[in-house]
Parts: structure tokens; sequence; C-alpha cells
């Protein structure tokens, strides 16, 4: 499969060939044939460059991030381990992280 039997002496001889195959290529030809190179070379290299960067969140592209927002709280004296000293504490509340290895 896929290869060339030469069963007589006559498959091996050199024949003559297609002139007009072997002829160079003239200067349009050339730069349509450059052009279409160059541009599979950066289509390959731009998909080498984006898959080496980091992927993003999706929120990344959005600059604004919310503020934090601060909550006042009055702990119970009765909980354990709380400190009589200690009568209002000010929480700050932020969005949690999104870890990006996280699946």
């Amino acid at each position: 499969k896929n290869k060339i039997l030469h069963t007589s002496l006559d498959d091996i001889k050199e024949k003559e060939g297609n002139i007009e195959a072997l002829v160079l290529p003239n200067d349009d030809e050339e730069q349509k044939t450059a052009d279409k190179t160059k541009l599979a070379l950066e289509s390959l290299l731009q998909n080498k460059i984006m898959k080496a960067k980091p992927t993003t969140l999706a929120n990344a592209n959005d600059n604004r991030k919310e503020e934090p927002t601060y909550i006042r709280y009055t702990p119970n004296p009765n909980a354990p381990g709380s400190n009589e000293a200690t009568k209002e504490r000010v929480i700050r509340m932020v969005e949690a992280q999104i870890d990006p290895m996280e699946p």
C-alpha cells in the first residue's frame, strides 16, 4: 500500500518530463507564493503566542472593580472567645478571588 512497485526495466528508466512544469515562476507568482507563505507563518506564530499567554478571567477586561463593603457588627457577649473590650467590629466584605487554575 502507498508504495510504488517497479516491475520492469522501463519503469526505472528516465523519462522525458513536462518542460512547462520545470519552468521557474515569474515575479508575480513568486510574490503571491511569498505572501501566502508569510500569512501562513504569521498565523502559526500568532497561534503559538496566544497559547503561551496566560488565560485571563472573563471579568479581567472589565476595569470596574467593586468597592469593598463595610459592615458594622456587634458581637454576642455570651459567645465563646468573645472579648469584652470590643463592643463593636467593622468587617470589610470583598468579592472572593477566583482561582484561574481551578477547572
